[in-house]
């Protein structure tokens, strides 16, 4: 029995002195997200459009997305657009500004970018810690039945 102690406790100890360290300098990515580590993963959370929207040609998907961190600036954040469609995740070209101080990254993708059929966009985020989190929605392009 004191010899499984000792083993716990040498694994505990080990893994305090392995895990993420602290560092005053935000720019560093430790590659270990967690609420423990002091490294918090963004909240991304897409306002706008509501999942299951339609679309016809010509829409354009106006995109409102609120980006939290409680350990990284928001406004240094990494915004990445994709389309999950058949599965797969294929970059959007578009530009997905930074949050703004409130958090707000608002944007617009094209009918066209996208094209007919139901797709999930997921956008995501990736703080300056390297931490990364994403919400998705899907919306229907001349897809009628499908998001209604």
């Amino acid at each position: 029995m004191r010899t499984l102690f000792a083993l716990v406790g040498m694994i505990t100890g080990a893994a305090l002195l392995v895990g993420c360290p602290v560092t005053d300098d935000d720019d560093v990515g430790s590659g270990e997200c967690t609420n423990f580590s002091g490294h918090a993963f963004p909240d991304v959370v897409i306002d706008a459009p509501v999942d299951g929207s339609n679309f016809t040609a010509g829409d354009s998907l106006n995109f409102v997305v609120v980006v939290t961190d409680e350990d990284s600036d928001v406004t240094r954040m990494d915004m990445v657009a994709e389309d999950t469609i058949d599965n797969s995740a294929e970059l959007i070209d578009v530009d997905v500004p930074a949050p703004d101080d409130q958090g707000r990254s608002a944007f617009t993708i094209a009918y066209d970018d996208l094209g007919q059929g139901a797709h999930t966009v997921r956008i995501s985020a990736t703080d300056t810690d390297g931490c990364k989190s994403d919400d998705s929605v899907v919306v229907c392009l001349d897809e009628p039945g499908i998001c209604d």
